[in-house]
């Protein structure tokens, strides 16, 4: 679910010429009223809604896909091995 939404952002940043896309400056989730999710898809999805600092990490990685695995290990997973 994280890429398809890095991927999204991505492209609507390219189609767009936002060289920095954000959930809030492309809209990419505005027309949306519900959100299902199950398992490991919920805890994504929490984050991205609750967490700044994921929402942040997901903009970093659609402004640089290219380093979306770094970018993951670095913000989200290391944190948790320190």
């Amino acid at each position: 679910q994280l890429g398809v939404i890095v991927g999204m952002l991505t492209a609507e940043g390219l189609k767009t010429g936002v060289a920095n896309p954000t959930l809030e400056g492309i809209s990419l989730l505005d027309d949306v009223g519900v959100i299902s999710s199950v398992s490991g898809g919920t805890w994504m999805i929490t984050e991205l809604i609750y967490s700044s600092s994921f929402q942040e990490m997901v903009h970093k990685m659609a402004a640089d896909p290219t380093q979306m695995h770094s970018i993951f290990e670095t913000e989200w997973l290391q944190p948790y091995l320190d």
